[in-house]
């Protein structure tokens, strides 16, 4: 075998390397979104939790930092501050990749222990620190409720904070609606937050209506009642919606029909609507109708009626998500709920779900999901 001259070898080696290049993947394109910068974003509930001290927004000058715009966001106390928002008019819809970013500057000479940013969607699940995690007691440790991402930042300059939203158990398809910049002793100026988002959105679901229940319930699930078995009636003993009969139930308080371990109930698909069918009895009207869906968990409820009616999970939260009135009595009403507004993401897999009510006589008939399909509503 002849040997390659240095020119032909140099050549060859070149050549290869292109190849390899073009056969790695493209890096991920990000466009930042500016979420906040000078002020929180439009129709945020912001408020504080430092003393009842104000958001103080500053300008450059006189020791305070200033990196992006004309004002930065100053907190400073003893102990565990923060100024924080849970809803706003524009919420950040995460995609695959992205990366939430927020800028800092530590004052030197007043060290905080420790910087915390928690995202809002659904509830206050999603957290990171940096410095010394045991001085902000929210969250759970080494989950997504509390990430460590470790010592903090160096003072006396801007540094950019940045956190793979997959990490903090934010997944495509979710929104953030809220954001808490959080800390322990000392003073930090905060500025110039977002995301740094690749748009890779998820796919939206085809088409589609999907029935759980409709005259029984789902194939392999174990139906359960609070209070008397479940009742199925006919037309000709009640109220019917949909096929040959609906469920019927009666109760001086709450009760419920429900079931667990349906083996037919499918993943969520972005686009999806959770819905049922409700008649209510116009001569014995409840105080409230709850429809509960189980994915692990009973923690995924909405409720219509009065909010205090059914006192079973947290109020305004996806454990008791509010959703209007009591439905019109004396007639069939379509329940509809985006699955996000009690903490469900494409993705999800459910297996069970509660239909209940506080007192009066209600039918429950055909409930299941519904998609539209691309570029519907």
């Amino acid at each position: 075998m002849k040997p390659l001259s240095s020119l032909r070898l140099l050549a060859s080696l070149c050549a290869a390397s292109i190849c390899f290049a073009a056969a790695l993947p493209a890096a991920a394109q990000f466009k930042e979104i500016i979420w906040v910068d000078d002020d929180f974003p439009p129709g945020a509930n912001s408020q504080v939790n430092a003393d009842n001290h104000p958001h103080s927004w500053v300008t450059q000058g006189d020791g305070n930092q200033v990196f992006f715009g004309k004002k930065a966001l100053q907190r400073s106390g003893m102990g565990v501050a923060q100024d924080y928002f849970s809803t706003c008019d524009k919420p950040l819809l995460v995609c695959e990749g992205d990366k939430l970013f927020t800028h800092i500057y530590l004052t030197p000479e007043n060290p905080t222990r420790a910087v915390m940013l928690q995202f809002h969607s659904s509830g206050w699940y999603h957290r990171v620190f940096w410095g010394d995690g045991d001085a902000v007691p929210f969250g759970t440790p080494r989950t997504t409720q509390k990430v460590d991402m470790g010592p903090l930042p160096a003072a006396g300059k801007w540094v950019r904070l940045e956190i793979e939203a997959a990490k903090l158990g934010l997944t495509p398809g979710m929104e953030i609606t809220g954001m808490a910049f959080t800390i322990c002793d000392g003073e930090v100026f905060f500025d110039k937050t977002g995301l740094a988002t690749t748009g890779k959105e998820p796919p939206h679901g085809e088409a589609r209506d999907v029935v759980w229940l409709d005259d029984d319930f789902p194939a392999g699930s174990t139906p359960q009642a609070s209070g008397a078995p479940a009742q199925w009636v006919t037309a000709a003993d009640g109220k019917v919606h949909s096929g040959q009969r609906a469920l019927k139930r009666t109760g001086g308080g709450p009760t419920q029909d429900f079931f667990t371990g349906a083996t037919n109930l499918t993943e969520l698909k972005r686009g999806d609507v959770l819905y049922a069918h409700v008649f209510i009895d116009p001569t014995a009207k409840p105080k409230a109708v709850m429809l509960q869906f189980n994915d692990g968990v009973w923690e995924h409820r909405a409720i219509w009626g009065d909010p205090e009616g059914i006192k079973w999970g947290a109020l305004n939260t996806v454990s008791r998500r509010p959703l209007g009135p009591l439905p019109e009595a004396g007639k069939w009403i379509r329940l509809e709920i985006p699955p996000a507004k009690i903490g469900l993401y494409p993705g999800a897999k459910l297996n069970g779900m509660a239909f209940t009510h506080e007192g009066g006589t209600v039918y429950w008939d055909k409930a299941g999901l519904s998609n539209p399909g691309p570029g519907k509503k």
